[in-house]
C-alpha cells in the first residue's frame, strides 16, 4: 500500500535545477550569464550535485519497542506516526505502512518504508507485545432459572460464548450436571469455557423439578449456586467488574438472592477494577426453613506493563553552546495511571560538543512491570570553536 506524501521540497526546486543547468551550458558554450542570475549559480550547482543523480536513500528511524496492545480476534495494527521519523536530502514522495495482523498473543512488528523521487528506499520497524488480559464471554441461552412440573419435558437451550482474542470458542465449552424430570430436586447445570491463555468463565442454570405433591412438605433451606466461579480475576484497568450474581431455589422454586458489596447493591462499593486487591462479595438466600450463604473472592491484579511515549520529536537538532533541554516522556499504566515519575533515563547529551547522542527511557509501574523502551537521537551542531 503506497500513500502519496507531501514532499518537503520547495515547489520551484526542479525549475531552479533546470534553470541552473541551462546557465551552466550557456557558460560552457561562451554565452553570457544574466546579471540577476550570476549570484545563484553555486546554489543551483549544489542542488545538482546532491540530487542529480540522487543515490542517497531516505533516513528512516523507528522506536525499537512500541508497547503493549490488547489481542483482538482478526485485528490488525499499523505503524503509529509517533514511533518513527524520516528525512531525505531531496524530498520524500512515497510512504508505505504495511498492516500487521495481530492473530494471537506474542510479539509482532509494524513497519514503515519511504522512497524518494529517484526510487531510493529505506524502512524500519517497531515491535509490539500483544497480550490477552480479558476472559471469554459466556451467555446462557434461555432462562437461567427453570422450574419444571414433575415429569415435564425440557430441552436445555445451551449457551454461547466468544473471546476478544480467540473469537468463537464454543468448541471449547463444557457442560456439567444432569437432572431427572421424575426426581424432585434442585439441579445446577454449569457451563464453562476457557480461552487459549487459560482464562475461564462459568455460568450456571438452576433447574428445579417440583414434587408431585405439595412442595411445602419438602421445604428445607434454599440451595444457592454462584453464577461464575468462587474466585474471579479482573485485570486492573483493562477489565471491568460486573457481578454475575447467584441463583437460589427450594423445593417450591426460585428464591430471591441478596448480594452484599457486589457493586450493584447498597451494601458496599464492590470490587474496584482500577485498584489491585482482594475483594469479597457475599450472597444470601432464605425461606421459612433457614438461610443459605455463599461468598465470592474477586482478585484485581495488574499483569501488564506501562506504555511509554516520547514528548517532542524522536530526532532533534541542538545548536552547540548551551545545555540541551529534554522534552521528556509520558508513561501511562492501565492500572496506576500516570507513572511518568518512575522514568529512568540513560545516556547524556553534551550541548557543547558536536556529535550525535542517544538517550534511552524506560519506566516501571508499582507492580514492578517494565515499560517499552523509547529512544531519542540528538544531533549537536555548529559549535563556534
Amino acid at each position: 500500500m503506497r500513500l502519496g506524501m507531501p514532499s518537503n521540497r520547495r515547489p520551484d526546486r526542479f525549475t531552479h535545477a533546470l534553470t541552473g543547468l541551462s546557465l551552466l551550458l550557456a557558460a560552457a558554450c561562451g554565452g553570457e550569464l544574466p546579471a540577476e542570475e550570476a549570484g545563484d549559480l553555486s546554489t543551483h550547482a549544489s542542488h545538482l550535485d546532491s540530487c542529480s543523480p540522487d543515490v542517497t536513500p531516505p533516513s528512516v528511524m523507528c522506536q525499537p519497542e512500541a508497547g503493549v496492545t490488547e489481542c483482538v480476534a482478526y485485528g490488525y495494527i499499523i505503524q503509529q506516526s509517533d514511533l518513527f521519523t524520516f528525512s531525505d536530502n531531496c524530498g520524500t514522495t512515497f510512504s508505505d505502512y504495511p498492516i500487521a495482523s495481530i492473530g494471537g498473543v506474542g510479539s509482532i512488528s509494524t513497519s514503515v518504508s519511504y522512497w524518494d523521487a529517484a526510487g531510493n528506499g529505506a524502512g524500519c520497524s517497531s515491535r509490539w507485545s500483544v497480550v490477552d488480559s480479558l476472559p471469554p464471554k459466556l451467555t446462557l441461552n434461555g432462562q437461567a432459572q427453570v422450574v419444571l412440573a414433575h415429569g415435564a419435558s425440557y430441552v436445555d437451550p445451551g449457551a454461547s460464548s466468544s473471546d476478544s482474542c480467540d473469537g468463537f470458542v464454543d468448541g471449547r465449552m463444557q457442560r456439567s450436571g444432569e437432572y431427572s424430570p421424575y426426581v424432585p430436586g434442585i439441579y445446577p447445570i454449569t457451563y464453562s469455557v476457557s480461552d487459549s491463555v487459560g482464562h475461564v468463565t462459568q455460568r450456571t442454570r438452576l433447574v428445579t423439578v417440583l414434587p408431585q405433591t405439595d412442595c411445602t412438605a419438602q421445604l428445607a433451606a434454599p440451595v444457592l449456586a454462584l453464577q461464575g466461579r468462587s474466585e474471579e480475576t479482573v485485570e486492573c484497568g483493562r477489565d471491568t467488574w460486573s457481578d454475575p450474581g447467584a441463583l437460589a431455589a427450594d423445593a417450591c422454586g426460585a428464591v430471591t438472592v441478596y448480594s452484599y458489596n457486589s457493586g450493584e447493591d447498597e451494601y458496599g462499593p464492590g470490587p474496584n477494577s482500577k485498584a489491585e486487591g482482594r475483594y469479597t462479595v457475599q450472597y444470601l438466600a432464605w425461606n421459612g426453613q433457614g438461610t443459605t450463604s455463599a461468598a465470592r473472592t474477586v482478585v484485581v491484579k495488574d499483569s501488564t506493563p506501562p506504555t511509554l511515549r516520547l514528548k517532542g520529536p524522536m530526532r532533534m537538532t541542538h545548536t552547540c553552546g548551551s545545555a540541551w533541554v529534554d522534552p521528556g516522556v509520558t508513561a501511562t499504566d492501565s492500572c496506576y495511571g500516570d507513572v511518568s515519575y518512575s522514568v529512568q533515563l540513560t545516556g547524556f547529551v553534551n550541548g557543547w560538543a558536536e556529535g550525535t547522542y542517544t538517550v534511552t527511557y524506560q519506566a516501571r509501574d508499582p507492580g514492578g512491570h517494565l515499560s517499552n523502551i523509547q529512544k531519542r537521537t540528538v544531533d549537536v551542531v555548529d559549535c563556534p570553536w
